[in-house]
């Protein structure tokens, strides 16, 4: 049997749960990063620095959202792409709260240092975090479909969430914070790690309140 047939086994193997999780968990990333970067364009419009390699920016990260969203539609197929909203609702209801204390958390630091940005950073840093915690759920799949396998798999990082981490870093680096990192803060990797656990923890809990 090739390796290829063998790791579709291992997929279609895998417990319903995992599987349900990080197909739908990833479309919910994917929908709450798409929000922040509607957020993102509309408060830095608003700051007046929204123009020139700014907007560049922004931009590629609309069309890569949107490319990313394209790609898991084609994926999965109309039907069962269809029932995506009864899923993201869900993981709304559960984790919604977990997302706005994370970003107050996050522009509450920037407010402490008087950094007048602090609601853009807090998007940006949204973005880059989601974006980051994505690819790796990537790689922890990967290995779950490879311990069910036991073929060498690698984990194929969808490109269009690649873009978004990197943009979303060079976005944050181009606006200056004078000797702070507040990603650093306890605070806000307390917050972060709660809503990682989570997420990763829900995927039979939250899915049997849809049957």
């Amino acid at each position: 049997m090739k390796s290829s047939e063998i790791i579709k086994q291992a997929t279609d193997s895998l417990d319903d749960g995992i599987r349900s999780n990080y197909v739908f968990g990833n479309i919910f990333l994917y929908d709450v990063i798409s929000i922040h970067i509607t957020e993102l364009k509309s408060k830095m419009q608003q700051a007046g620095i929204l123009h020139h390699e700014n907007k560049k920016q922004v931009s590629n990260l609309e069309k890569s959202i949107n490319t990313g969203f394209s790609k898991i539609r084609e994926q999965m197929g109309e039907k069962a792409y269809s029932y995506t909203p009864v899923f993201l609702e869900k993981f709304e209801d559960e984790f919604s709260n977990k997302l706005k204390v994370l970003f107050y958390t996050i522009k509450r630091e920037y407010d402490r240092i008087k950094q007048p940005l602090s609601e853009i950073i807090a998007h940006l840093s949204m973005i880059y975090l989601l974006a980051g915690f994505e690819i790796e759920r990537t790689t922890w799949y990967a290995g779950k479909v490879q311990e069910q396998s036991r073929v060498k798999l690698n984990a194929i990082y969808d490109q269009s969430i690649v873009s978004i981490r990197n943009i979303s870093g060079q976005l944050l680096k181009k606006i200056p914070v004078k000797n702070h990192y507040p990603m650093k803060a306890d605070e806000i990797k307390a917050a972060f790690e709660v809503f990682e656990k989570e997420l990763n923890e829900c995927k039979i809990e939250i899915l049997q309140k849809t049957a």
